[in-house]
């Protein structure tokens, strides 16, 4: 392609922020038990579940500052929350003053450990894989919650499920799974404590008109000789 003078765009921020509304959203239903209630409806109950937490003054933990990772730290400072964020490499150099601290990839668990909702939001690429597998969810506060808006590979779903069922994890929302869909015996079916919304994250009403304005912008772009937005740079990046 790049031989022939293709040029290729992704749509970087198209979906920004249908995923980062989403994951605030499960945060919510999670913090304040809206599941149980949810239930109780169903059974005309009328009825509390406390606890119930506040997501005020907790603690976000993102992993992955790209867009949809940097939308989602600007909506929890928002809320009240300290923002902590692990990349591939330390980045405080970066201006987003939403997150307050820092953390390389090899911390993980010491960020993790400190936080009461951890947000996944990192590529799904290979050496991602399980990268939240068993040694790591045990570095998890006792009744976090956790959050994956990005693949289904990088958390080790048995070791996930069995958090969830021993109390150690308050919840989950799962906007993706491994595998796509679940098997219909899939014990992550039977977890109360678990949200899944079936991969729907970035379709939230205004991403086509993003997209849209995009791919006129980068038609004038191209037209006028201007840089193009959200370009795939050749020399840098493999494209496979």
């Amino acid at each position: 392609m790049e031989q022939k003078g293709i040029r290729l765009c992704n749509a970087k921020g198209v979906y920004s922020i249908g995923v980062a509304e989403l994951a605030i959203g499960m945060m919510f239903a999670l913090v304040r038990n809206f599941n149980q209630h949810w239930q109780d409806k169903a059974e005309r109950k009328f009825q509390r579940h406390e606890p119930y937490g506040e997501i005020s003054g907790s603690t976000a933990c993102i992993l992955g500052i790209g867009e949809i990772g940097s939308t989602l730290a600007q909506k929890c400072y928002g809320l009240g929350m300290k923002v902590l964020a692990v990349d591939h490499f330390h980045r405080d150099h970066r201006e987003l003053n939403s997150v307050v601290k820092w953390y390389a990839l090899n911390e993980i668990s010491e960020a993790i450990a400190q936080a009461d909702h951890v947000f996944i939001t990192m590529s799904g690429q290979s050496s991602n894989k399980n990268l939240i597998n068993k040694e790591v969810l045990s570095q998890f506060k006792e009744g976090a919650c956790v959050y994956n808006m990005s693949r289904g590979s990088i958390i080790d779903q048995t070791a996930l499920i069995e958090s969830l069922k021993n109390g150690k994890l308050k919840g989950a929302g799962l906007d993706v799974t491994d595998s796509e869909p679940p098997e219909l015996n899939d014990e992550i079916y039977n977890l109360d404590n678990v949200f899944l919304s079936g991969h729907s994250g970035g379709l939230s009403g205004g991403w086509k008109l993003r997209l849209i304005d995009l791919i006129c912008n980068n038609i004038t772009n191209y037209i006028e000789g201007n840089k193009l937005i959200n370009e795939l740079d050749w020399v840098n990046k493999k494209i496979s």
